[in-house]
């Protein structure tokens, strides 16, 4: 999609959706969303979808580790994976 077309057609759609989000979903939620919407473009190649996929199970497993290192763990492992896979 064009930048010129992106930006009006997204407002447009949080226009019409927004209102159906729970109220339980913060909007912590928002920020998850963007790192995806800026991922999947960037995925070329399998090592890159491999990171991409091992980078973000950890993530999710790793949710409670402390001092909310969960994010670090997990970026580490899909880095390393995906470098596994390139070789």
């Amino acid at each position: 999609m064009r930048p010129r077309v992106a930006w009006p057609t997204g407002t447009w759609i949080g226009f019409l959706v927004g209102g159906s989000i729970p109220d339980g979903l913060q909007l912590g939620f928002a920020v998850p969303l963007m790192f995806l919407a800026l991922l999947i473009p960037s995925i070329r190649d399998r090592a890159g979808l491999v990171a991409a996929l091992v980078g973000g199970a950890v993530t999710i497993l790793a949710g409670e580790a402390p001092a909310n290192t969960g994010l670090l763990i997990g970026a580490a492992c899909g880095i390393a994976a995906g470098m596994m896979v390139k070789r």
